[in-house]
């Protein structure tokens, strides 16, 4: 896929970003998975049941580490996919850690943004998105105009 190098500058940008966050939830990803492994062969062998709530607790928070960190992986190795529709909604919401999230709606694609890109763009309008397919953050925006 050839880029405009303005878009190909932005992909580096994002994808650095993504990279970091591949690389912050995999060793908790890991460690999750590892807790839950030795709790499960711990009540096996003994034969105790005493850990079941905290061993289940830990795996559906292990497993939502783990998707995180496989779709961050993805994106830092796949090309950038690009999305032509109209904004349906678009919308900012603080955050836990990270700040304001802000969001656009494409047909059934949420889409994560920085702020630049979601003040260009407008509910109603067509627009082409260039973003990282998996963890659906955008590059780019181009409006092709309203509907």
């Amino acid at each position: 896929m050839n880029l405009d190098p303005a878009v190909a500058e932005a992909v580096a940008r994002v994808r650095r970003r993504v990279r970091q966050q591949a690389l912050f939830y995999t060793p908790f990803a890991l460690g999750a998975a590892g807790i839950v492994i030795a709790l499960i062969v711990g009540m096996v062998t003994r034969g105790s049941k005493s850990n079941i709530g905290i061993t289940v607790l830990l795996a559906i928070l292990g497993l939502l580490l783990v998707y995180q960190a496989v779709q961050s992986w993805r994106d830092v190795f796949s090309p950038p996919a690009v999305l032509e529709g109209q904004i349906l909604r678009r919308w900012s919401k603080l955050e836990l850690l990270a700040g304001r999230g802000y969001y656009l709606r494409v047909g059934r694609n949420i889409m994560r943004t920085d702020r630049l890109i979601w003040e260009q763009v407008q509910v109603g309008e067509r627009v082409r998105l260039t973003c990282l397919p998996h963890t659906q953050v955008v590059v780019a925006a181009e409006r092709l105009g309203d509907s």
